[in-house]
């Protein structure tokens, strides 16, 4: 659509037209009369409050600046005994001015510029607006003051506290004689925001005469007494519900009396609307009778209990020279609670009569029937070594350590880890302290001492069987239970370093333990495959001699006892090759194992006071004496790790 160009003839048309002059000219005269009262207006009240301008009750129109601050220090005086009062079902809720910590002095100059900038600032829609309300109506300003924030809100605090009523919804209780409905009830609240702006007012317009107006909202319950009606019928369904479940050859039962404690009643959004009310008010909510989940937990957890059994492999012994079965495997059952909970709940809603739980079953991976099927027919490898001299500690520990180990099944490809089988290595799981070495000199006793026997007598048993070894380390140090030979030992420590081993067998291996009077040894079973083991003498090279003997202060040793922990060891290189081959020729590992053990000088412990340490040798007659020397536990290649020899 295109617009006309109106021409000049045109204009000059309307503008002849009389009508439109008489309109424009009063128009005009109109716009000049308002800003000729405007303009006047504010030259009258040039220095003055604009008329009909209040705080409250009180007219500050017409004053000056002087006049007014002398008429609001009047009013403050006056409202010093003020107070606020709230009323609420005849109970009276006062607090005084006082109590508030409300200064009205403070903020009299910002009182004031309110009410001189009536009519004055602001855009010039606000302008007309107030000065408007001047001429016609009025302008009402709330005075500036500073208050207790902590303590206006726990004055209203205290008022919420007596009129809050939460809601009740319509509900179902279950008594001997069935269900029946408990109605509904409706709730209040004092509406904190809106009330503590009444206050606000009332405070600004020094307004203290009469009682604050309370805002109080109704609050109304989702679910009334028709609703929770139609849940009858529902609940009279459910509690005459049984439930029959099985799982892991066991049964539990719950039955109608059962049921009913484990029933709430949840307020729904409907599927669609229901007439609820005789006005026909329409409720967005059902009442639905459910089994809780928070209820039924317990009886789940009680179920899993009685369900859970642990999947226990079986287990074997060496009897006359082969591996024979003295314990049978154990099936493992575990409920899964979670999904447990769900079919149980919806079993008993649709009244399903029977549920089979959801248990977890393990089988054991191994079979006890007969070990030769498992593979298990004849002893494919050996280690031993001595404990002769060791102390009781150093004993018990590695004896305990080796028995952890014995009677363990390794199923092929699996690695065998030396300190996980052994298991938590502390006080609680029966180790003693036993002295090891640290950081090179230090002597200390610590819990575990001794178990590097027990890997370095299963290295030995490895070696022997041709398995796979994946981590193995040497000492620090020379020990002298493990010699000869020199260079094939191998140190513990939790969580590292480990001994560890591959099975790379087809058929599973079983270690077992052999503790003799003053040896140890571990046995592997399993099946030969022919493989070929080469094992060379250990080689060894670059000797060096033991420094100064070193001397540590013991606070648990009587004042001049001395006692020696360690002989004088000279350090050397040691090395072995390790070659296993498979009966078809293929290489199934080849490694060199090197171990470089340092010097160790002559080692003491003394008490206290003991004269001439550490500067000369302690007298034969001062030594106490040990049956043998103690070995020595420390790291190799580890830093500060300390092993357990």
């Amino acid at each position: 659509m295109r617009l006309k160009k109106i021409s000049k003839k045109d204009v000059g048309k309307i503008w002849r037209n009389v009508k439109f002059r008489r309109v424009c000219l009063a128009s005009g005269l109109v716009i000049i009369a308002i800003a000729a009262i405007f303009f006047s207006f504010n030259l009258i009240y040039q220095d003055k409050i604009f008329p009909h301008t209040y705080i409250g009750a009180v007219n500050f129109g017409g004053q000056t600046r002087s006049q007014a601050k002398e008429n609001l220090s009047n009013i403050i005086e006056k409202s010093q005994n003020g107070h606020l009062n709230y009323v609420w079902e005849g109970k009276s809720y006062n607090t005084d001015l006082n109590n508030l910590e409300i200064n009205y002095a403070d903020s009299a100059d910002k009182t004031i510029d309110q009410l001189m900038a009536v009519g004055r600032t602001g855009a010039l829609g606000k302008i007309l607006s107030e000065t408007s309300r001047a001429i016609f109506s009025k302008n009402i300003i709330y005075a500036n003051f500073s208050f207790n924030e902590g303590k206006l809100s726990d004055y209203l605090a205290n008022i919420s506290k007596d009129i809050d009523k939460p809601e009740k919804d319509a509900t179902i209780e279950i008594r001997s004689d069935g269900p029946v409905v408990v109605p509904e009830e409706i709730g209040q609240r004092f509406e904190l925001t809106t009330n503590k702006q009444i206050a606000f007012n009332r405070l600004g317009s020094f307004n203290f005469s009469s009682d604050l107006p309370f805002q109080v909202s109704k609050l109304v319950p989702k679910i009334d007494t028709k609703i929770a009606q139609m849940a009858l019928p529902e609940t009279q369904n459910l509690i005459k519900s049984q439930l029959v479940m099985k799982g892991a050859n066991k049964t539990f039962e719950l039955h109608s009396d059962d049921i009913v404690g484990l029933i709430e009643f949840v307020a729904r959004p409907a599927k669609k609307n229901i007439l609820s009310t005789p006005q026909n008010a329409v409720s967005l909510y059902v009442l639905s009778p459910e089994i809780s989940t928070a209820k039924l937990t317990p009886f789940v957890e009680k179920i899993a209990q009685e369900v859970y059994q642990e999947p226990k492999d079986p287990k074997f012994q060496v009897s006359d020279g082969r591996v024979a079965t003295f314990q049978i495997e154990q099936t493992g059952y575990e409920l899964d609670k979670e999904k447990a909970t769900a079919q149980i709940i919806e079993a008993i809603s649709n009244d399903q009569g029977t549920l089979e739980l959801p248990v977890k079953v393990t089988e054991s991976k191994i079979s006890s029937d007969n070990p030769d099927k498992l593979g298990l027919k004849e002893l494919i490898g050996e280690g031993k070594t001595s404990w002769r001299g060791s102390p009781s500690n150093r004993i018990h520990n590695l004896t305990l350590g080796a028995n952890n180990i014995s009677g363990t099944i390794v199923n092929p490809g699996e690695e065998f880890s030396t300190v996980k089988t052994i298991g938590p290595i502390d006080t609680a799981s029966g180790f003693l302290p036993e002295l090891v070495i640290k950081n090179s000199t230090q002597v200390v006793p610590e819990v575990g001492g001794g178990l590097c026997q027990v890997s370095t007598t299963l290295f030995r048993a490895v070696l022997n069987s041709g398995l796979k070894i994946t981590a193995r380390s040497p000492h620090s140090f020379r020990v002298s239970y493990y010699e000869p030979p020199v260079g094939m030992d191998a140190t513990i420590y939790d969580p590292a370093p480990d001994f560890k081993f591959i099975n790379n067998m087809s058929t599973p291996i079983f270690i077992w333990t052999i503790v003799g009077s003053n040896t140890l040894s571990f046995q592997i079973y399993g099946t030969k495959d022919e493989r070929k083991i080469e094992i060379s003498d250990p080689v060894l090279y670059d000797y060096t001699s033991p420094g100064e003997a070193v001397y540590t202060q013991s606070d648990s040793m009587a004042p001049g006892a001395i006692r020696q922990t360690e002989r004088a060891t000279s350090g050397v290189s040691a090395s072995f090759n390790y070659k296993v081959t498979s009966a078809s020729g293929e290489v199934l590992q080849a490694e060199t194992y090197m171990s470089k053990y340092v010097a160790i000088p002559n080692s003491f412990l003394y008490g206290p006071g003991t004269e001439g340490i550490p500067n000369q040798s302690p007298p034969p007659a001062q030594v106490e004496a040990t049956s043998a020397p103690t070995p020595n536990p420390t790291p190799t290649d580890q830093g500060d790790t300390k092993t357990k020899n």
